[in-house]
């Protein structure tokens, strides 16, 4: 099986911490979601998927596509594991990056409240089949 085309938007404005001080915050630093509210990933590589996956096992496999996020694209080669079964496909992973890598500035509150100088994406798609 391959995969020649997926794209994906995510609405990065509704992100959701367990700090509503925080989430007010990053709308404006950060990611700056009131500025950049959308993320998204563009399939620019075809995917084969081994043939265990058509017998749902689990596979580890490498996409490779555009990734805008800040107003920012770059092309990006992301690990990601997927699962298949008779009624959904899912595929979960996560990417380290430096903030640096989409123009964004790490955040910090007044000089105490500072956070790491890479970021991480983490997502898990569940699609249905058509």
């Amino acid at each position: 099986m391959t995969i020649t085309a997926a794209t994906f938007v995510i609405n990065v404005y509704s992100l959701k911490s367990n700090e509503s001080m925080r989430d007010e915050h990053i709308h404006t630093i950060g990611i700056q979601s009131a500025t950049y509210p959308r993320a998204s990933f563009k399939l620019t590589s075809p995917v084969t998927l081994p043939e265990r996956a058509l017998r749902g096992g689990v596979v580890d496999v490498k996409v490779t596509g555009d990734v805008t996020m800040h107003g920012t694209t770059k092309l990006l080669t992301i690990p990601i594991e997927i699962t298949l079964s008779s009624s959904k496909i899912q595929a979960v992973g996560s990417y380290t990056f430096p903030w640096a890598l989409f123009n964004m500035q790490a955040p910090s509150a007044g000089g105490f409240v500072n956070v790491e100088s890479t970021a991480t994406m983490e997502f898990k798609l569940e699609l249905a089949h058509a």
